[in-house]
């Protein structure tokens, strides 16, 4: 959480976004050893935009830091979807059903429009 979270627009803050990527090994994701590390993504939300990081917040903010990380996640399946990737698990995380868990109401309400 991004210390002193209130009237953000008016401040310098530093918000910051992190992504897990997991394959389920078994539907009870629950139980261990249920899921493997594929990669771990994770940053500064970036203000400037000018930026080819640049996600389109226009001030760092619990918000914007989950509202980054579900475009970092997006953008991570995009480049396993548009890439020849050399990677047998990779390959395989291809035709397998993607899931992205939020634990944001307001980020999840925003991309679904509501």
């Amino acid at each position: 959480a991004c210390k002193n979270n209130k009237n953000v627009e008016n401040s310098n803050l530093i918000a910051g976004w992190g992504v897990a990527i997991v394959k389920c090994n078994q539907l009870n994701i629950l139980e261990s050893n249920s899921t493997t590390l594929i990669d771990e993504l994770y940053g500064s939300v970036n203000i400037d935009s000018n930026s080819s990081q640049y996600n389109g917040a226009e001030y760092g903010s619990n918000n914007t830091g989950e509202l980054t990380a579900i475009g970092e996640a997006l953008k991570w399946i995009k480049i396993l979807h548009t890439n020849n990737i050399n990677s047998n698990l990779l390959n395989e995380l291809k035709d397998m059903p993607i899931i992205i868990n939020c634990d944001s109401i307001y980020a999840v309400n925003s991309i679904l429009g509501i």
